[in-house]
């Protein structure tokens, strides 16, 4: 074996001291020949060695080059190195740093080699278990091969053929040919005229397709995904596991997709100017979804043809039933079971009575549909706007021939087909979801349902009314504890207040209320003749929770202010008014039909008049009665209300006009300084305002009306604790035609000076 001589050492001597410097630039320099074996090669810049033998830990320096015609190993090849493999030479072990570079020639094999950060190799004969880290390149060119390579953060690029490639992180950039490649991160892209055959996609894994790309024989499992854009491939079998995603453009086709569990998007964000739908040809469905993906924009709404689909699942459409376009789905033939979800929004129907947006055109007729959720679960309506729709279905409605699925208006009546209108547009894509509205486009015939959000909004402009109704009720408690004439000059009083009433307006739109507050004030006695005049102020303030009927719940908070005033004749007739001024914060959180929340928060203004006449009989017997009767007026101001599912709302001028008359009796115990003063009432109560209506979205007038009459029922008492102070109590239960309030009270007290 030849060998190889070190150059001499440079020995420098200084005065007083003896030291010496060895600089190595090469090392081993020479041509190996056949059957020589070098070990420990060093090469420096200018430095040009041919391999025909075998080269050992070998480093390539900036300008040396390297040529191996035999074999080598652990090659190291740092910044501006070079290592050429050449036709019948191999490597192992080689590590391509920073700036480094191997050349695979027609016939050159490497194994085991690692390219690090700034690292290329160029592959046009054989590449085996390649590592790839962040920052490394590799370029598998036209009939070069790379086979069991690992992509921990680098990028490949193939337009040769890459074999059993695991990806970790990076990118395989793919444009001729990748086999078996496992994806768990990182993305693989397929470029035109590229295929990618069985790759496996696990969760973080991407593969891109595009136009003019195929991907063959693809599974994706959970967390996994594929991209086909518009003009991709999907050939055999797509494998679509749980949890994993198939997104399709516009213009996208698949072969075969199984969907167990996965999640198939259909997409118009990539699509071509030429505008089409995804094409499936058959597509198995096990408890799998289909979803159009939303579009806040309401500008693009893909199509999806099906050649033939089995099983079931959820088709989820994104829609813009208030703009009448929607996704269609054409399906060929078919059998299973699928639901229907649409999403819900407070956004209003041009025309509730007469419009239909297609959804589904199933050409053979087989298939069933319901409307669900995303609990796969079915539901009987999807909100849209004022008003409720729900899923019919009629044969060759609006010129499609088969079976068409589409949303209608929900009605207390269901139609079964008839004269109904338009059908929509359904997006740019598709060939159905429009319609001409001359087939019998049915919704269904009686009164359309409203949505959740509307009876919400609803309810709020009539809680307002009954919260000035139970303030005002408190303040009458307090009145009711003045005497008739004394020798007090001054009071200050305060009071808790509180209630639970039920409301079921004449629209159908029901709450409940739960209220919580206070009340103060204070007031001057003026004696005259033969009466005393009671001029006072007061405010107060209450938290009011009301509960929808239909799910959610929202808070008003009321703060008033405002006069009161009192004639009280020795002969026993007295006369009460007052008149107050409210502000009411609305805060409101309704549940839509599909269990999403929707929000919104408006001011209200308004204002209280009141009027009270009566006697007060028997006033030194041991019971005493007092007939009465009292009028009020309760008018709240209109809001504008927007809610964040995009309804808007005028809750227009709400007016509560109340007569009521009836009779109170109460009697007298004393002993000493104290005494106790129970009574009872009981009245009817007339509610004449009739004109209260909501304007939701502009263009639905709905009444919002309570009248009617109802009793009222009542006690309480007044106890004297000293001859200055007094507290009090009152509980009521009133009951009418739309208005239950099972408890309402107050209890307070009222000090004199």
């Amino acid at each position: 074996m030849k060998q190889y001589a070190m150059k001499p050492l440079a020995l420098s001597l200084a005065v007083g001291s003896v030291f010496f410097s060895a600089k190595i630039s090469a090392q081993n320099i020479g041509d190996i020949n056949v059957g020589e074996s070098v070990t420990d090669i060093i090469l420096g810049a200018g430095d040009v060695q041919n391999v025909f033998g075998e080269a050992k830990v070998t480093t390539i320096n900036s300008g040396a080059n390297q040529y191996i015609y035999g074999n080598a190993h652990e090659t190291t090849i740092n910044y501006r190195g070079t290592q050429t493999i050449q036709d019948g030479g191999f490597t192992t072990n080689t590590v391509i740093e920073d700036g480094g570079k191997q050349s695979i020639l027609n016939g050159g094999v490497s194994f085991d080699t690692a390219i690090e950060f700034g690292g290329f190799q160029e592959v046009y004969g054989g590449a085996y278990s390649t590592k790839i880290y962040s920052g490394g390149d590799q370029n598998v060119l036209v009939d070069g091969k790379a086979e069991n390579t690992e992509i921990h953060g680098g990028t490949q690029l193939v337009s040769g053929l890459a074999i059993e490639t695991i990806m970790l992180a990076g990118m395989q950039d793919v444009r001729g040919e990748a086999t078996d490649t496992r994806v768990y991160g990182g993305q693989q892209t397929v470029r035109a005229g590229a295929v990618a055959n069985s790759t496996t996609l696990h969760e973080g894994g991407l593969q891109v397709v595009n136009a003019g790309g195929k991907t063959v024989s693809t599974t994706i499992n959970e967390g996994g995904k594929t991209w086909l854009e518009s003009g991709a491939q999907a050939v055999n079998n797509v494998n679509l596991n749980n949890n994993g995603q198939l997104w399709m453009d516009d213009g996208a086709t698949a072969d075969s997709v199984i969907n167990h569990g996965g999640i198939l998007v259909i997409t118009g964000i990539n699509a071509g100017s030429a505008w089409e739908s995804a094409h499936i040809d058959n597509l198995n469905v096990e408890n799998g979804i289909i979803a159009f993906l939303p579009d806040n924009s309401h500008e693009n709404f893909p199509a999806l043809t099906i050649g033939n689909i089995e099983g079931n699942g959820q088709f989820m459409f994104n829609t813009s039933l208030a703009d009448r376009t929607t996704n269609f789905v054409t399906i060929e033939q078919g059998s299973g079971t699928f639901g229907v979800i649409v999403n819900d929004s407070g956004r209003e129907i041009s025309d509730h009575n007469d419009l239909t947006v297609n959804l589904i055109q199933d050409k053979q007729g087989d298939i069933d549909f319901y409307l669900g959720n995303e609990q796969s679960t079915a539901r009987y309506a999807v909100d849209g706007g004022a008003y409720m729709y729900t899923l019919y279905n009629q044969q060759d409605k609006d010129n499609l021939n088969g079976n068409i699925w589409y949303l209608g208006a929900l009605t207390d009546e269901p139609g079964d087909g008839g004269d109904g209108g338009d059908g929509g547009d359904g997006g740019d894509g598709g060939d159905g979801g429009g319609g001409d509205g001359n087939n019998g486009n049915e919704n269904g015939g009686g009164k359309p349902i409203t949505t959740p959000s509307t009876d919400a909004v609803l309810n709020m402009a009539t809680a307002p009314l009954n919260v000035m109704s139970h303030e005002l009720d408190a303040l009458r408690a307090y009145r009711q504890t003045l005497p008739m004439r004394n020798d007090e000059d001054r009071h200050i009083w305060g009071h808790y207040l509180g209630g639970y009433s039920r409301v079921n307006a004449d629209n159908g739109a029901a709450f409940s209320m739960q209220q919580h507050g206070m009340g103060i004030g204070a007031d001057r006695r003026n004696r005259f003749e033969s009466a005393d005049w009671v001029l006072g102020s007061y405010i107060a303030f209450s938290d009011n929770h009301v509960e929808h009927a239909r799910g959610g719940k929202s808070k008003i908070t009321s703060a008033s202010g405002g006069l009161y005033t009192s004639w009280l004749q020795d002969s026993g007739f007295y006369l009460d008014a007052a008149v107050k001024t409210h502000r009411f914060k609305n805060q409101l959180s309704a549940t839509m039909t599909n269990g999403q929340r929707t929000t919104g928060h408006w001011l209200r203004y308004g204002y209280t008049l009141d009027g009270e006449a009566g006697w007060r009989l028997m006033q030194s017997q041991p019971v005493n009665l007092t007939p009465y009767v009292r009028g009020t007026r309760f008018q709240v101001r209109n809001g504008d209300v927007s809610l964040t599912n995009g309804m808007t709302a005028q809750t227009g001028r709400s007016l509560s006009s109340k007569l009521e008359a009836g009779t109170r009796v109460g009697t007298q115990w004393q002993a000493n300084t104290w005494s106790v003063k129970p009574y009872a009432h009981v009245a009817v109560v007339q509610e004449f305002a009739k004109g209260n209506k909501v304007v939701i979205n502009g263009q639905h007038h709905i009444t919002n009306n309570t009248d009617g009459t109802s009793a009222r029922y009542g006690a309480g008492t007044i106890m004297a604790l000293s001859a200055h102070t007094h507290i009090y109590a009152e509980a009521a239960y009133q009951k009418g035609r739309y208005i239950e309030s099972p408890i309402e009270g107050t209890a307070g007290f009222r000090i004199a000076f």
